[in-house]
């Protein structure tokens, strides 16, 4: 009897996940308060408590009086590390400059990295990090020297990947409105991934179109179709532009991938459909 339940309980072993192949938990860092910065000093720090898939979106107003370095560091070995970052006097083309940046960009394995970048009075700075953290491992952002800001506020959300597919046929478009819930921690939901899975249910091949409409003010859409990335121009409010246009092929999924940037005011709205060719 005792080597049969040894014999079982070394089964259930093999049978139980382990840790490494359970679903790694996913975080949002939002970095935004102050919007601006009235003077140099520490805009955020962490140690890491649980691992998780970690992503930190930065988006600052250098309203110092004079020009500032931005520097972000980390300590710890980094999987899956990617970042981007840019300047601008529009705040909306630092955000879109960044955004485009990032979803060029493949990911690394780096141990204590870091970058600094120097921003000019009334320029803002805007950026994306990603990287797998685990527990132990930290984060310092600041502009300037390390002294303290009294109005520093730092926004953790859970899960900032979104999934959604839809499913057309040449008389059912689709329409998604993004970032009209204000009571929502952050209300644009700046540096979520939303990824639409755009599938034609038809049987033959369509004509594909997709296209964006700012509802609240100028915007620049950035995207990333399978392995390209494409960005449409600055545009002004209630203007729907295409940014992609082409015949696809029945039952292959496209992914399309956005991140809403900084910098511009939301609600968006995204419409795909299909025409006949």
């Amino acid at each position: 009897m005792k080597i049969l339940f040894i014999a079982l309980l070394l089964f259930g072993m093999v049978l139980m996940p382990s840790q490494a192949d359970a679903p790694m938990a996913t975080n949002l860092v939002f970095l935004n308060f102050p919007e601006k910065v009235l003077k140099s000093g520490n805009l955020g720090k962490q140690t890491i408590k649980e691992s998780s898939k970690t992503r930190i979106f930065f988006h600052y107003l250098n309203a110092t009086g004079r020009e500032q370095v931005f520097n972000f560091k980390f300590k710890g070995k980094l999987e899956k590390y990617k970042y981007a970052v840019d300047t601008n006097f529009e705040p909306g083309l630092a955000g879109s400059n960044a955004a485009k940046k990032f979803l060029l960009l493949n990911y690394q394995t780096v141990y204590n990295p870091g970058f600094e970048i120097k921003i000019k009075d009334k320029d803002t700075v805007s950026g994306i990090v990603e990287a797998i953290l685990y527990k132990g491992d930290s984060w310092s952002c600041r502009m300037g020297d390390d002294s303290k800001i009294s109005d520093l506020k730092i926004i953790n959300v859970g899960d900032y990947e979104i999934e959604k597919f839809i499913d057309l046929k040449e008389s059912k478009p689709f329409t998604f409105r993004l970032g009209e819930d204000k009571k929502e921690i952050i209300p644009g939901h700046y540096g979520y991934d939303y990824n639409f899975y755009v599938n034609n249910t038809d049987a033959k091949k369509k004509r594909l179109i997709c296209s964006i409409d700012s509802r609240a003010g100028f915007l620049t859409g950035v995207f990333k179709i399978n392995d390209t990335v494409v960005s449409t121009n600055e545009l002004p409010a209630r203007q729907e532009t295409i940014y992609f246009n082409k015949i696809i092929d029945p039952n292959v999924p496209l992914k399309i991938t956005y991140i809403p940037t900084g910098g511009y005011s939301y609600p968006v709205q995204l419409k795909f459909k299909l025409i006949a060719i």
